[in-house]
């Protein structure tokens, strides 16, 4: 080959490269159902509003039964859609619990930085989400960390207690967005990863004792 020939030919290996690369940045989507559990003012609604449409306000009414929203999550070379729902903490609504976890993909307990009995009831909310036959993977997001006078315990102390056994625990704000995106980036991230485990299981197919057909039996 000489070298007219050479400088032909490599513009075409450079443009095969060329396609591999953005076949590889090109996005995929996929979508996931959000529960958010916790008992009634704690902000749960005010989260997905400051996710969902970045604002707050004062003047939230309790959920009744449970409101939807969606929000798109990047991860990765992903466009992770999540649809929220918003679920009512009032005890009266505690037994549709098990109506609107079905199917839920994560879930994201919420308790209140200024109320501890909200915290401990977090356990409460996850018991009632597992008695509805769901085990999603779990994000503990402590809500209204901007209002600092009063409260009962300090950010180290509630990591102390409840790390061990909610190891993704983040610290919020609605009202000033502290924290917001990263918790529903690790919802986000928790759904898709285990979606990408359950794909692998599905695909590694265990064949070493699979069962050999009987003797004299035809395959057909």
């Amino acid at each position: 080959m000489d070298k007219h020939q050479k400088t032909l030919f490599a513009p075409q290996i450079f443009s095969v490269f060329d396609g591999l690369t953005l076949m590889s940045l090109e996005k995929k989507s996929v979508s996931f159902k959000l529960i958010v559990l916790g008992d009634s003012g704690v902000g749960k609604t005010s989260l997905a509003n400051r996710q969902c449409r970045g604002q707050f306000s004062f003047q939230m009414t309790p959920t009744v039964g449970t409101t939807h929203m969606k929000t798109i999550v990047q991860v990765d070379n992903y466009d992770v859609e999540l649809k929220i729902w918003d679920t009512a903490g009032q005890e009266q609504f505690a037994a549709l619990v098990s109506m609107y976890a079905r199917g839920a993909n994560v879930c994201i307990l919420v308790g209140s930085y200024v109320d501890p009995e909200s915290i401990k009831n977090l356990d409460v909310w996850l018991e009632r989400l597992h008695n509805a036959g769901e085990n999603p993977p779990i994000i503990v997001a402590i809500n209204k960390t901007d209002i600092i006078e009063g409260a009962p315990m300090t950010p180290d102390q509630i990591r102390e207690e409840y790390s061990e056994r909610y190891p993704n625990l983040f610290f919020v704000s609605a009202k000033t967005g502290d924290g917001v995106t990263e918790l529903f980036a690790s919802a986000a991230q928790e759904a898709l990863r285990v979606k990408k485990e359950d794909d692998n299981k599905g695909t590694n197919i265990d064949i070493s004792h699979t069962p050999s057909a009987p003797k004299g039996s035809n395959c057909c």
